[in-house]
C-alpha cells in the first residue's frame, strides 16, 4: 500500500523505544501490575480483568511505569494477529500505576508524531504488512525488536493533517466499534439461549406434563427429571475408548478422513478407524471437553475418547446429553489437562426411552441450526465490519481519505 503523504522510519519521531520488565512474584499481599499482551486485543483494545501482580524495585517501577499517550507493542507472538498488536495507554490505564511486561515494547513520542494518530498508523495495512515481512521466527514464535520497531516506515503528515486523520477515525471508527459490539452481544445472548435450550432439553424433556422425580444425580444438583428416565453411570450407556496414536505407518492412501483431537476435527488423510456413528470427546489440549459427533468414516487420535453403545441408543442424544454433562470439569490436574475414560464413566447421567432420546434429538437439531445459523451471521457480519474498520484506518493514515474534506476521495 502507498502513501500520498511523507514517509519516515517510526524512531525519528520517538523519545521512547523500550522493552519491559517481569520482575519476581511478589512476596507479600500487593505488587505492581504489570500488563501482559494477554491484556490486549487484536483491535487495539485493552481488555484488563486480572493483570499480573510482579515484585519490582523502585528503580524499575519508575523506569517502566506507563503514561497516559506511551503505546504498547507486543513483540512475541505464535499468532500472526498478535503480534505487532498494540493499545494506547488512557488515563484510566494510567492511573493504575501499571507497568508492561518483557515481551511487550513501549513507544512515546516526541513532538512531530501524536500518540493517537500513531496508533491509528500501527492497526493500518501500511504497517501491519512490514511486521508480516519483518518479523523473525523461533520455536514456533514470531518475534520483534526494538530495532525492527523503530524502522518501520510511517506516514508523517503534518500536525493539523494528523490531528484531523485522527477526529475523522475516532468518529468513523466509533459507529463501527458499537456495531460489532452489538453484534457480539448478540452472539453471547444466543449462546446462552442455545445452552439453555439444550440443558432442559436434555435434563426435562418435551413433555411440560409428564411427571417429576429428584433426579439423583449429582451434576443436577437436586434438579427434578421425568420420572420414567433412569439415572445410571455414563459406562453403562456406553464404552469410551480412548483413539490411536496418528504415526506415518497410520497413514493410508486409500483416502481422506476428518481426524478428531483434542481440538476438534482436523482434515487430514488418516487411516480411518471407525465406520458409523459416534460419539467423540476431546480429552487432551485447550478444548478438552468438547463433544462432536461422528457419522461416517474417521480417524480419532489418542487425544480423544469414542463411545461404543452398550444399549440401543440415539448418538445424536448422547452427544447432547455429554455436552450438559460438562465433561471438561472431570479433567485431572497435570501438566497438560486430560479427561480418564474411567472416571466419566462412573459418573451417573440420564437416559430416557429411546423414543424421547430420538425426539428430543430432532428437536435440538432444528433448534440449533437456527440458532447457529444466526450466530454464523453475526460473526460474518463482524468479519466485514472489522475489514472496513481496516481498510478505513489504512486509507486515512496514508492520505487516501482527505479528511479536511469531511472523508471526500482525495
Amino acid at each position: 500500500m502507498s502513501t500520498l503523504w511523507p514517509v519516515m522510519p517510526l524512531k525519528r519521531n520517538l523519545i521512547l523505544n523500550d522493552g519491559g520488565v517481569w520482575g519476581n512474584d511478589p512476596s507479600g499481599v500487593s505488587g505492581t501490575p504489570v500488563l501482559r499482551s494477554t491484556d490486549q486485543s487484536v483491535d487495539g483494545a485493552w481488555k484488563i480483568s486480572e493483570p499480573a501482580f510482579r515484585e519490582l524495585s523502585g528503580a524499575e517501577r519508575s523506569r517502566f511505569l506507563l503514561k497516559c499517550g506511551d503505546i504498547v507493542v507486543t513483540k512475541s507472538s505464535g499468532s500472526p494477529s498478535h503480534i505487532g498488536k498494540s493499545t494506547l495507554v488512557d488515563t484510566q490505564v494510567a492511573s493504575m500505576g501499571a507497568c508492561y511486561s518483557n515481551f511487550m515494547q513501549r513507544l512515546r513520542c516526541g513532538r512531530g508524531l501524536q500518540s493517537k494518530f500513531l496508533w491509528y498508523v500501527l492497526r493500518s495495512h501500511f504497517v501491519r504488512d512490514q511486521i508480516a515481512l519483518l518479523a523473525t521466527t523461533s520455536t514456533g514464535l514470531a518475534n520483534l525488536t526494538g530495532t525492527v520497531i523503530g524502522n518501520l516506515a510511517i506516514p508523517t503528515p503534518s500536525l493539523a493533517d494528523q490531528s484531523r486523520a485522527t477526529e475523522f477515525l475516532d468518529r468513523e471508527t466509533a459507529e463501527i466499534d458499537a456495531f460489532i459490539a452489538d453484534q457480539e452481544k448478540l452472539i453471547g445472548l444466543l449462546a446462552e439461549r442455545r445452552a439453555a435450550t439444550i440443558s432442559h432439553a436434555v435434563t426435562k424433556g418435551l413433555d411440560p406434563t409428564v411427571p417429576m422425580k429428584d433426579s439423583g444425580v449429582e451434576w443436577l444438583g437436586g434438579e427434578e427429571t421425568p420420572s420414567h428416565w433412569d439415572a445410571i453411570k455414563l459406562g453403562r450407556v456406553a464404552l469410551f475408548r480412548s483413539g490411536e496414536t496418528i504415526t506415518a505407518e497410520s497413514i493410508e492412501a486409500s483416502g481422506t478422513y476428518p481426524v478428531f483431537g483434542g481440538g476438534g476435527f482436523r482434515g487430514y488423510t488418516e487411516r480411518f478407524t471407525n465406520d458409523g456413528c459416534h460419539a467423540l470427546v476431546g480429552r487432551q489440549g485447550a478444548l478438552c471437553g468438547n463433544v462432536r459427533l461422528a457419522d461416517g468414516r474417521f480417524f480419532a487420535s489418542e487425544h480423544a475418547l469414542v463411545s461404543y453403545p452398550r444399549r440401543t441408543l440415539d448418538t445424536r442424544w448422547l452427544v447432547w446429553m455429554l455436552e450438559v454433562m460438562d465433561l471438561g470439569q472431570y479433567s485431572q490436574s497435570a501438566a497438560q489437562p486430560g479427561i480418564a475414560a474411567e472416571v466419566i464413566m462412573q459418573k451417573k447421567t440420564l437416559v430416557p426411552p429411546f423414543a424421547d432420546q430420538q425426539t428430543i434429538a430432532d428437536f435440538l437439531e432444528q433448534a440449533t441450526t437456527e440458532m447457529d445459523s444466526a450466530i454464523a451471521d453475526a460473526k460474518e457480519a463482524i468479519a466485514l465490519s472489522r475489514e472496513r474498520r481496516a481498510a478505513l484506518i489504512s486509507a486515512a493514515v496514508t492520505g487516501k481519505i482527505d479528511v479536511r474534506e469531511q472523508g471526500a476521495v482525495a
